[in-house]
This record gives C-alpha cells, structure tokens and sequence, in this order.
C-alpha cells in the first residue's frame, strides 16, 4: 500500500473504523492492574451542550450562475499552483452530492487533468485545492531511491506552501503541529508523508488536517489532501475544555476493566504501544459526521489508546514494526469507552 493510499483511507474512513495515534502524551508500555476502577463520570457538565452553529452556515448554497464563476476561479487557482497546466484540459463539475466519507460539503471535481494528474478537488467557499492526485500515486514503483527522506519532507512542505501559502505555513510550530512518517523504512515502498494538523488549546484535531505524500523513487508529490473544515466552524465546535478530566492513566485501568468484566480474566494480555508512528494521542473528535451534522453538538476531547493483543502477537507474520495495532477510544472528560474492539470482536461503539 503506497502513501498516497494511506493518506486517502486516513482521511475518508470513519465511523468505527480508526487510524494511527501520533502525539506523545508520555504513557507506559505494558499491561497495568488498576487498583481501583475509575467510573464514568457522568456529572460532568460541558460547557455547552448544544452548539447553535451549523456547518450550512459556512457552505451556502449557490446558484447555476455563481457556480459557473466559482468554476472559473477554480481554473485560475489550479493554473496559479500548476502553470503548466492549459485551461483548455480543466473540465470543472460541480458535486452537490455530499457524505461523510468523501464528500462532506459540495466541491469542484476535476477530473483527468493531464496525463501526470489523475484529479484536482476545490473547495468552491474558499477556492482551495482539497485533493491532488498524480496518475503514479497507485502504482508501485522499483528502482532505488532519488531522493533522501529528509529532501522530500522539504519538498512537500514546499508544495504545501504553494497551495496554501505563507501565512498558513508559517503557523506551523504555533497552532499547527507538523509530522512526517517515513513510510519506505518500514514498508520499503518508497514512501514518505508529511501531515500539518489544525489545534486548539494545544490539542490536535483528529482529522483536520493537510497531507502530502511523497515518493522518494518518482521524485515527485504523488498525492495531497486537505481535510480541514472551515476554521470558524471548528472554532465555533470546539468549546469544551482542552483539559482532560480523565486521565491517560485512567483511562487504560477503564479500558483494562471493561475487558476483565467482559470475559472474565485475571489477565488479558494487553500490551500498549508507544513508538514510532503509534501512541497515546489526546484529540478533538472532528469526525465529518459531528462536523458536518445536521444537529452539532460541541466536539469531544478523546483518548485514542493503541494496543495489542496476545493473539495479535501470536499470529504468524506479525511483526511489531509494520502491523497496526489496535486502538480504544475513550471520552477524556466523562470516562466513556467510545469505541472498543478485542481480538477483532467489536465490543463497544459509540462513534458515529
């Protein structure tokens, strides 16, 4: 699986399927025996619990003409960022269709650009790129590296600066947090990634954010996606206290009992993870389907949690450095298991 499909199942997959924790919170490998089990608590008082907000406020409705003039300033915007690219090759359809795994609001597609571009999505309210596709993003290239992985988080950065700018960028060590994942050291795809993700109140939201893929053999952005909702919107979301009134140890002696109340074991051979690409992560829960709901409620403060199993470890073929281990998720603030699956049973979920 190269990146480029990594960075687009991160994104689109959601409901009870869950991703990777990237942000340290400094926990514990190994199981641990809570001495006593926190409860849910279920007195907590958010600061608000409606949100008056609605994303249709952000994302009006437009008519045939304005559409046809947003089209054209799309085509402005791709030709700004790829000069070589001829107006007369951009045929821009207007998507009204919206869902919560592609298409949370309308967009502009356009579609086989040229022969090096599979796609280009823009979103019409603000006419920014939201995906780039190159026709080499799923194919599997051989050969050595051209590029060092160090060149090509540089040269993603660098394309990310040209669709988005330098103003946003320059946030970057301020409310955005900036990772790469060197794919091709653990997959040897040639692979590399870099994910700029939106905060507030120091914490990472779960989706919002830009990615750019990068092949280290094409030399080349192979793939770029840009998740993030309208930055008002998520403001207007987020308004529960970036404080956890749960913590990270807490929050694994709820998960260690659940389990133990389930299946009646003294030990249930969980291990955490904590390294590399995988491990305790604090986020907002921006899910398209909170985000983009027809009933907005304020945004969760969660605990995504990676673990494995003992059966996962003893299956043939695991290997510790290149399977994904699984993950609970856990409201930070009332101690409610969200989402919870053991030895591919699904046990809990409450997210939608």
């Amino acid at each position: 699986m190269t990146a480029g499909i990594l960075l687009i199942l991160l994104s689109f997959f959601g409901g009870c399927t869950t991703t990777g924790s990237v942000q340290d919170d400094g926990s514990q490998s190994g199981t641990t025996v809570p001495t006593e089990t926190p409860e849910i608590n279920r007195s907590y008082q958010p600061e608000s619990s409606s949100s008056p907000v609605s994303w249709r406020d952000y994302y009006p409705e437009y008519d045939e003409q304005t559409k046809s003039e947003l089209i054209e300033e799309a085509k402005d915007e791709i030709q700004r960022v790829f000069p070589n690219v001829e107006r007369d090759s951009l045929e821009g359809v207007w998507n009204d269709e919206t869902d919560f795994i592609i298409d949370p609001y309308p967009n502009i597609k356009f579609n086989n650009v040229t022969n090096g571009i599979r796609y280009i999505w823009i979103d019409p309210t603000s006419n920014r790129i939201i995906n780039y596709n190159s026709k080499r993003y799923s194919t599997s290239m051989s050969g050595p590296n051209v590029v060092s992985f160090n060149t090509a988080v540089n040269k993603s950065l660098n394309f990310a600066r040209e669709i988005l700018g330098d103003e946003f960028m320059n946030r970057i060590g301020d409310d955005l947090v900036l990772e790469s994942n060197n794919v091709d050291s653990y997959l040897y795809t040639g692979d590399a990634a870099i994910y700029i993700y939106e905060t507030c109140g120091g914490v990472k939201y779960e989706r919002s954010y830009v990615s750019v893929s990068y092949n280290l053999r094409a030399g080349e952005v192979q793939a770029y996606g840009d998740n993030r909702a309208n930055k008002n919107l998520l403001t207007e979301l987020t308004t529960l206290s970036p404080e956890p009134d749960i913590t990270l140890d807490m929050a694994k002696e709820i998960f260690e009992s659940k389990l133990k109340e389930q299946y009646g074991l003294d030990d249930i051979g969980i291990e955490y993870v904590d390294k590399d690409r995988f491990y305790p992560s604090l986020y907002w829960l921006d899910r398209y389907s909170y985000v983009y709901s027809e009933n907005p409620v304020p945004l969760k403060l969660i605990w995504e949690i990676p673990y494995t199993t003992e059966i996962q470890r003893s299956e043939d073929g695991y290997d510790e450095d290149i399977d994904a281990p699984k993950e609970v998720i856990i409201d930070a603030h009332t101690g409610e298991i969200l989402l919870l699956t053991y030895n591919d049973e699904l046990l809990i979920c409450e997210i939608e």
